[in-house]
């Protein structure tokens, strides 16, 4: 009995070329987002080497400066809290 559901074949070289490449879209497309946020919340040569981490070495370092970022300001917030305002 031959089952054509259960065929597993691979996919075209050129799907998996066009995958790879929304792949890498996708993770810079997030990881400058993650870049602007230390951007603006750190002084210029920390900012960039941030930055040239989280694009070059990948997503590890983001999670990195998340950690750093809470560990050190005690929050991940952009601004502080005012009375009134949520942030300043």
């Amino acid at each position: 009995m031959h089952c054509t559901l259960c065929v597993l074949t691979p996919p075209p070289p050129s799907f998996l070329i066009s995958s790879l490449g929304m792949t890498v879209f996708d993770y810079y497309g997030a990881a400058l987002c993650v870049c602007a946020v230390i951007v603006a919340s750190e002084h210029t040569v920390p900012a960039v080497a941030w930055c040239l981490l989280c694009l070059l070495l990948g997503s590890s370092f983001c999670c990195l400066y998340m950690a750093y970022r809470l560990a050190s300001k005690g929050t991940l917030a952009l601004g502080s809290r005012s009375e009134g305002n949520q942030y300043e």
